[in-house]
């Protein structure tokens, strides 16, 4: 089984770190739900 961060432990410690999309790219999910993915 892995374990889940909630949601606010990603926006407080993890999005802040991460560079942020240039040139209009935007993803078709959240930040959150692709580093939830990683996490093991």
């Amino acid at each position: 089984m892995y374990k889940v961060l909630s949601k606010d432990t990603i926006e407080t410690e993890i999005l802040p770190h991460l560079p942020t999309a240039k040139r209009g790219f935007k993803t078709k999910s959240s930040l959150t739900e692709i580093v939830n993915s990683y996490t093991v």
